[in-house]
């Protein structure tokens, strides 16, 4: 065995909010290094990163670029050079832990995104799981990981989920699909415009707990840049569409300072800001912002 490589884990890490491939990295990870593992959904220290015992997944920690993709390390983050692929691809394409074809589309649903015709499968069952267990990380987590292993054992396809289903799969579809139903009605408020360097903007007010979801149907739209504002948090998301024709850096182009000014001009804590990947940029937490829609939408248009 190579010396940096583990047969055990102490911990499994991945992000807040988690999606099908969070989940789908986490129970893969729990397959190899045992169902009872500590699992936690927080961004790792360098020193974690490190430790080859600490398994972490799709997680971008700014300056550790060189280790945040390192299978010897057990760090799976494909924020980085391996982009083009998901966390839990990257990691069963070491351990083979699930199922291939389940593998391969969270592959896909990861890397394409966008609205599926077939409303049940794996993916919107997912988004039924994060939406009753919205708030509870761990909580969607584990539920997530049983709709996985139910596919496992049963061997139902991810993509076609139409047969007869068990009482609590059965909810998780049918809550999935109601979520979908309500976003898409959310789409006809959806405000458009242009950037000063012509990118496409679309400006969402939305409710929904699943806002990676509502960044994928604004970009179906065609839309280069996608901002989600839930006022109950007074979070926005801001994303950019990396399957447009041309790539848009959010955090190297200036946005994000540009909000961090104006937020801090207003009373929000230096330690509080904007901040997240290239493709993908968030409000300060837990504070949200005091910026309003027009004043983001006004910095975003100017900036890109």
């Amino acid at each position: 065995m190579n010396p940096m490589a583990t047969d055990h884990a102490t911990l499994i890490l991945t992000h807040p909010t988690p999606d099908l491939d969070a989940i789908g990295f986490f129970y893969s990870a729990r397959k190899v290094f045992g169902g009872a593992t500590p699992v936690a959904c927080r961004t790792p220290t360098r020193e974690e990163l490190a430790d080859p015992a600490i398994i972490v997944g799709d997680i971008g920690l700014p300056g550790c670029e060189e280790i945040g993709y390192s299978p010897l390390l057990n760090n799976f983050d494909h924020h980085y050079s391996h982009a083009d692929r998901s966390a839990s691809f990257l990691f069963n394409q070491r351990y083979g832990a699930l199922r291939p074809d389940i593998v391969a589309y969270i592959d896909a649903v990861d890397l394409v995104g966008g609205p599926e015709e077939a409303d049940a499968t794996l993916k919107v069952a997912t988004v039924g799981v994060r939406v009753r267990h919205a708030g509870d990380d761990l909580a969607t987590l584990a539920h997530g990981g049983r709709l996985l292993h139910w596919l496992e054992d049963t061997g139902t396809p991810p993509d076609d989920l139409s047969g007869p289903l068990p009482a609590d799969i059965e909810d998780y579809l049918r809550s999935g699909q109601a979520e979908l139903r309500r976003i898409r009605t959310e789409l006809a408020a959806m405000q458009r415009s242009t950037t000063s360097g012509g990118h496409t903007v679309g400006y969402l007010v939305s409710a929904s707990p699943v806002v990676s979801i509502v960044k994928e149907e604004l970009f179906a739209l065609g839309l280069d840049i996608a901002i989600v504002y839930n006022p109950a948090t007074r979070r926005y998301a801001i994303a950019a569409n990396v399957r447009g024709a041309s790539p848009i850096n959010l955090k190297r182009g200036g946005l994000a300072d540009e909000l961090n000014a104006e937020e801090w001009r207003r009373g929000t804590p230096p330690e509080q800001r904007w901040d997240g990947h290239d493709d993908r940029i968030g409000s300060p937490r837990p504070a949200g912002s005091r910026l309003t829609g027009d004043e983001v939408l006004t910095i975003v248009r100017a900036a890109l």
